[in-house]
């Protein structure tokens, strides 16, 4: 594996992260809003990367994992751009949209990187591997 693809899985998870630990108190200190409304805020992010790492093998075995993988970098790209916007009295909407393409962004990198892991493991324990 090249160093610069060791790299995706540290920026994506360090990202997702971040975002997951801070995001909450901004929307509670800064924006005045509650902690269930926080929470629900952050449900555009959370539930593509639950749901996507399912769908993603079937894309993954008929696209090559280099296009995911740059995808996914260019919509996590896009949502943390987006997020620079945020203003304390914004809308739902506005508050809420840029996490969509980040969360899409994170579950497609997360689920390819899932099945790199368990093809790696897989080849490493294989009996008749070369």
């Amino acid at each position: 594996m090249p160093r610069r693809a060791a790299v995706q899985p540290f920026a994506v998870t360090l990202g997702f992260v971040v975002l997951l630990v801070y995001l909450p108190d901004y929307l509670q200190g800064a924006a005045g809003r509650t902690v269930t409304a926080s929470g629900i805020l952050l449900a555009p992010m959370t539930i593509p990367v639950l749901v996507l790492p399912l769908l993603t093998s079937a894309l993954a075995a008929r696209v090559s994992l280099r296009v995911v993988l740059t995808a996914a970098s260019l919509l996590i790209a896009l949502g943390s751009v987006l997020l620079v916007a945020l203003a304390p009295g914004a809308s739902w909407l506005l508050l809420g949209l840029p996490l969509l393409p980040f969360g899409i962004g994170v579950g497609l990198a997360l689920a390819v990187l899932s099945l790199l892991g368990a093809a790696l493991t897989w080849w490493a324990l294989a009996p008749d591997r070369p």
